[in-house]
């Protein structure tokens, strides 16, 4: 009566809340997405657990009856339409196995050789869930994570394997296996069309097999990788050779690229293969996927971007869960962008924008925009791998900060300084400065000067400098008028004026000259170079009523003669 009870009580629960997405169910994990459900077991670490609430069970085996099922037709889990249990039908065959020093051990639904050294655990991560099982077998250490996206119609498996022994092995294999049963509880047809769609070669590193169905309706199963140590095959049921997987060696193995077996009652497999020192450990990933988009979008998960500074920062910035994040990077410190992922430096990846690159092109580039940029990496390879795009924010500290625009000032003026974005200012020099610890100061230069400010960032414990040049002009203080020997029979007229002017040079200028005025808060509003002769007119019109300050420079940009000059 309990167990009904408990059974009834999560049957409520999942009918009516849509937010349950992982369990702890006794021995047992429970990856419930939006439309795949994934049973996990604690004590063998493969698919397949006992009947509980939270999982849509219809699978035919009495002990381990929850394996894997799909809502591929968005069906909110209509019992006569969802697929599956792919695994757990009839008399299941579904596991994983290790081979080392020749020897064979597996955990699969009759067999139970690798030893649980931890409690099954699970974890929750923005759009991902996670079962985390742990094994050994013979001082070697072996660890899977299961990651689902929930709103994915696949899953990721992680595979950590570690050599606590004191021997090298070489020629260790995993492999996964399962005898795909996809539409059997609406057919009661435990007959698949097995196909090995794609083997890793030079051109291509794509291992990838699949089992469908075509009754009632079309459905898939898929398991697939990215890198030359994996290998595909079919045929067999009960398998437990690691190596015979690998090599698909027949008659009882098929794993020849492109190779059909029709309506059949066998396994689909997968096995990678390595070497692994004492004390080294190897992770690789593969996808199980319920259809050809979703497998798709699972090797997409496979690659994935990552970063490192100079002073050997170094963090998973993107990942399957976030997709997008973020780089915090100090002013100036230039950051290395990269692919992880299997044999990365195969495929042609290109970046985008090309803004602060040192290249669009690779797996590698370096980053060092002074600006907040969205950095994307895509790939295509034709009949390999689908398109892959992934972005990673780059935001350089201090890139929305502000330091005042270059001005000019006439010998004893103050003219005010300002910057911001920061926690802390220094100005420097600091001659002629008010206050040059604060982000607002006064300047009052007596020639022109270069001010630079250090702007500090508490949080991130590092700095910028930006600097403004304040231009100062030497004019008398009663007339505002400067001038040298050269230049001292210059006339303006008229002045005051609201029309135009004319500028009589007193002589012919015969070498390029320039005119700029300025208005009283420093900016330019009008400038003219190549100028020449005797004369020059300016029309005013466009020009707001107020004082002007017109200057006349010589070929090298030093002031010869200013004046102030009325609009009216």
């Amino acid at each position: 009566m309990k167990n009904l009870n408990l059974k009834l009580l999560f049957a409520f629960f999942i009918a009516n809340a849509h937010f349950v997405s992982a369990q702890i169910i006794g021995r047992d994990a429970y990856l419930i997405g939006d439309y795949l459900n994934i049973a996990i077991n604690g004590t063998r670490g493969n698919e397949g657990g006992q009947n509980s609430g939270v999982f849509h069970e219809r699978g035919g085996d009495p002990l381990f009856p929850c394996g894997l099922v799909a809502d591929i037709d968005r069906s909110d889990w209509d019992y006569t339409s969802f697929y599956g249990d792919y695994y757990s039908a009839g008399t299941p065959e579904n596991g994983f196995g290790i081979r080392m020093n020749g020897i064979d051990y597996s955990n699969n639904y009759n067999v139970h050789e690798i030893d649980t050294t931890a409690l099954i655990n699970y974890s929750d991560e923005g759009n991902c869930i996670n079962a985390f099982w742990q094994g050994e077998i013979d001082g070697l250490e072996v660890k899977v994570n299961y990651q689902l996206k929930k709103d994915a119609l696949y899953y990721k498996t992680t595979v950590k394997m570690i050599n606590n022994t004191d021997e090298d092995l070489v020629d260790l294999y995993y492999y996964r296996t399962v005898d795909p049963d996809n539409n059997q509880a609406l057919t009661g047809d435990f007959r698949t069309t097995n196909t090995i769609v794609s083997q890793p070669d030079s051109a291509c590193q794509k291992a990838l097999v699949s089992a469908t169905q075509d009754l009632p309706v079309q459905s898939y199963l898929g398991f697939g990788a990215i890198g030359e140590n994996f290998r595909v095959s079919m045929g067999g049921f009960s398998n437990r050779d690691a190596e015979d997987i690998w090599n698909g060696e027949s008659p009882r193995f098929e794993s020849n690229e492109s190779f059909v077996r029709v309506i059949m009652d066998e396994a689909i497999s997968l096995a990678y293969k390595t070497d692994l020192l004492s004390g080294d450990s190897v992770n690789f990933s593969f996808i199980v996927a319920v259809s050809e988009d979703a497998m798709n979008d699972g090797l997409k998960d496979l690659f994935r971007i990552n970063y490192s500074t100079d002073d050997d920062g170094l963090g998973l910035a993107w990942n399957e869960c976030t997709e997008v994040d973020t780089v915090h990077v100090c002013p100036g410190v230039p950051v290395m962008l990269f692919i992880e992922g299997e044999n990365t430096d195969v495929y042609n990846w290109h970046w985008s924008p090309p803004l602060g690159l040192t290249t669009e092109f690779g797996d590698t580039t370096f980053a060092s925009p002074r600006e907040l940029t969205r950095y994307t990496v895509s790939l295509e390879v034709d009949d390999c791998m689908p398109i892959v795009a992934k972005n990673i924010v780059y935001e350089p500290i201090g890139y929305n900060t502000t330091i005042s625009r270059d001005r000019r000032i006439f010998i004893g003026e103050t003219t005010t300084l300002e910057a911001t974005g920061g926690d802390s200012y220094t100005w420097f020099p600091t001659d002629g400065l008010s206050d040059p610890l604060s982000a607002v100061t006064d300047a009052t230069p007596t020639e022109t000067t270069i001010y630079s400010v250090v702007i500090g960032f508490d949080e991130f414990d590092c700095d910028d400098t930006l600097s403004v040049t304040v231009f100062v002009d030497e004019v008398e203080d009663d007339l505002g008028i400067s001038t040298n020997s050269k230049y001292e029979n210059i006339t303006i007229y008229p002045n005051p004026s609201n029309d135009f002017i004319t500028v009589d040079f007193g002589q012919v200028l015969t070498n390029d000259h320039k005119i700029i005025m300025h208005n009283a808060m420093g900016q330019i509003v009008y400038s003219k170079e190549d100028v020449i002769g005797e004369k020059y007119s300016i029309k005013l019109e466009w020009l707001s009523p107020g004082t002007y300050i017109l200057s006349l420079r010589n070929n090298e940009n030093k002031a010869e003669y200013s004046t102030k000059l009325v609009v009216e």
